[in-house]
């Protein structure tokens, strides 16, 4: 017997994610300045960047924190996606370098 209701839930999880992004960029715009600078010095070292990578190593160091508690100590790694994303149209002189799927409306999200 069902004792409560189920309302569907109809939000667009890829608009939930870029809103919650452009929050966190608009209060943390040092994060996605740190992630360009260490993409480019990989790239320009020879080597084929990982957004994962650099987005795991900039949580890990304690150095690189976001300044409100809104969004905690951490960067989400929901992110690394849109981070990789944005890299791509900004410096489109690296020529794409993340490799990122088709098919996704979420191109660059902070413009």
């Amino acid at each position: 017997m069902l004792t409560h209701s189920i309302t569907p839930n109809f939000k667009n999880p890829v608009m939930d994610l870029e809103s919650k992004f452009k929050d966190f960029s608009a209060h943390n715009p040092h994060i996605y300045a740190i992630f360009c600078d260490k993409a480019i010095k990989i790239i320009e070292s020879g080597k084929k960047p990982s957004a994962k990578t650099i987005v795991v190593e900039m949580r890990q160091d304690k150095k690189i924190t976001t300044t409100s508690q809104k969004f905690g100590t951490k960067i989400d790694t929901d992110f690394i996606a849109l981070y990789a994303r944005a890299f791509n149209a900004d410096y489109p002189k690296y020529r794409n370098p993340f490799a990122t799927r088709k098919g996704n409306r979420v191109n660059n999200i902070f413009k």
